[in-house]
């Protein structure tokens, strides 16, 4: 006789009829991302493939899109921000990028591909907190929920980790800053998914403490079907996974002897965070909190910024002096307008700051550099409000500027326009010639042209004539042009 099936045992839903739902794992890197990632994965989400490979500094895996991870870098050396950048303005310039229609089509298009091959999704990459706009509108675009896990690691010990496995040489004071500024923002950031219970923060001790419990309660939390009807051999593949150990490095901020204001606010939020990660913990009063230190954070940032614009400066000498080329300023971490002139073109209202001399004897060249506006031209985001959510929020000013000056800034770019083309015949007519040209040659041809440096972007730099059509540039249909070396 064949028995029945229990009734009071409710049948395994199909993964397939579960609703489509991305889990994005953000956090500073260095704080158990990886570990949350690789879990999620064991417990049947799915992480868009290639994977980035394991190495020694992450033995079991990052859980990690390839795509993600490129996608990201890219966007990031558009905006020129680094991946633990400190400054608060970082997030205006990646917010202005996440707003972009094709990039946001595009993570969309990326999406969609993999909803293909299962319903539950988990992206996770350091980079990802600077474009979390970005993917919840791809998200949304996917016809999927957006759901957050962010992981919270003593900050002392994130700094650690990052100097002891990727070789940090920046400082624990600017780790710690970059740590700050990566959890308020992501914190702000995740805010709008209070109200549907969208958002769940984790500590990485918990996790290793007693992994089942914490990602259960995410489970229950985000609603991720996968974790919630779990298999035992799943459940003993993720026991295998977790080591306790993976816990290595272990300091508290004493250890880091950071400037007294930056240790209070590293403190303080630490704290603060920490009390989201309690049930019933993510409430209006620990908001306003995170809003009052985001707002101390970035005026602490700007009257260091200030005080120390002598030492960039210096930076910059020890640069030209030493014989380095522009090129070896792309490996420090910040060096304010070296950085824009080495990396992005600027703006044309920006170029009468940058001018051409010469330094000492005739067969040296000297660049020098005013700076810009630190804003370049936008006013300051309330700390309060935040670039990703606020997309209004500090480009009134900038729209005005731009209107005043429009006239001249198309006049400006016709001359560019009109000397590239100059140049570019005296180039093919006296090629040999080029060849042997000296400073007062270079000299000579811009005034036989009628050049104005301050608008046409010219700069003479290790030898080379570079005419740059900045604003061309900015719309990816621009033109460099240089002269061959002299001298």
């Amino acid at each position: 006789m064949t028995a029945l099936p229990d009734a009071t045992v409710p049948p395994t839903p199909d993964p397939a009829d579960h609703p489509r739902k991305v889990l994005f794992v953000a956090g500073a890197g260095r704080s158990g991302t990886s570990t949350m990632a690789g879990l999620m994965q064991i417990l049947g989400l799915h992480v868009p493939k290639p994977e980035v490979v394991p190495d020694e500094t992450n033995p079991k895996g990052f859980g990690e899109p390839a795509w993600a991870v490129e996608h990201h870098t890219r966007l990031l050396r558009e905006a020129v921000v680094q991946v633990s950048d400190s400054r608060p303005d970082a997030w205006f310039e990646t917010g202005r990028i996440s707003t972009r229609e094709p990039e946001r089509i595009r993570t969309a298009q990326w999406l969609e591909s993999h909803f293909e091959v299962a319903s539950e999704l988990v992206v996770k990459d350091p980079r990802l907190s600077w474009f979390l706009s970005l993917w919840r509108v791809a998200a949304i675009r996917s016809g999927a929920t957006p759901v957050f896990a962010t992981m919270l690691r003593p900050p002392a010990e994130v700094v650690g980790s990052k100097q002891k496995y990727y070789a940090n040489r920046l400082g624990s004071a600017h780790l710690a800053s970059s740590w700050l500024n990566m959890l308020l923002h992501t914190e702000r950031a995740t805010r709008e998914s209070v109200a549907d219970g969208g958002r769940v923060f984790v500590r990485y001790s918990d996790l290793l403490d007693d992994w089942t419990r914490e990602t259960m309660r995410v489970g229950e939390q985000l609603q991720l079907q996968h974790v919630l009807h779990a298999t035992s051999e799943q459940i003993r593949d993720g026991h295998r996974f977790v080591d306790p150990g993976l816990r290595r490095v272990t300091q508290t901020l004493d250890d880091l002897a950071l400037p007294p204001r930056l240790h209070e606010l590293t403190a303080e939020t630490w704290s603060e965070l920490n009390k989201l990660a309690e049930p019933g913990g993510d409430q209006p009063a620990v908001h306003e909190a995170l809003d009052q230190l985001r707002q101390g954070y970035t005026d602490l940032y700007a009257e260091a910024e200030a005080i120390s614009r002598s030492s960039v400066v210096a930076t910059e000498h020890r640069m030209r002096q030493g014989g380095r080329g522009l090129d070896d300023l792309r490996h420090f971490e910040r060096l304010g307008d070296v950085e824009d002139l080495v990396r992005r073109p600027c703006d044309l209202a920006d170029l009468d700051r940058r001018k051409v001399g010469k330094a000492g004897d005739d067969a040296q060249v000297d660049l020098g550099i005013e700076r810009a506006d630190a804003t370049r031209g936008l006013a300051a985001v309330d700390a309060r409000r935040h670039a990703h959510v606020d997309e209004r929020d500090g480009i009134g000013r900038a729209r005005r500027q731009r209107r005043l000056h429009r006239r001249d800034r198309v006049e400006a770019l016709m001359a560019m326009r009109q000397v590239e083309a100059v140049v570019r015949r005296r180039i093919r007519r006296r090629r040999v010639v080029a060849e042997q040209l000296r400073r007062h040659r270079v000299e000579r041809i811009l005034r036989r042209t009628a050049l104005h440096r301050e608008a046409a972007g010219i700069a003479v730099v290790h030898g080379r004539l570079v005419i740059d059509d900045q604003q061309a540039l900015r719309n990816g249909g621009g033109h460099l042009q240089q002269l061959p070396s002299y001298g």
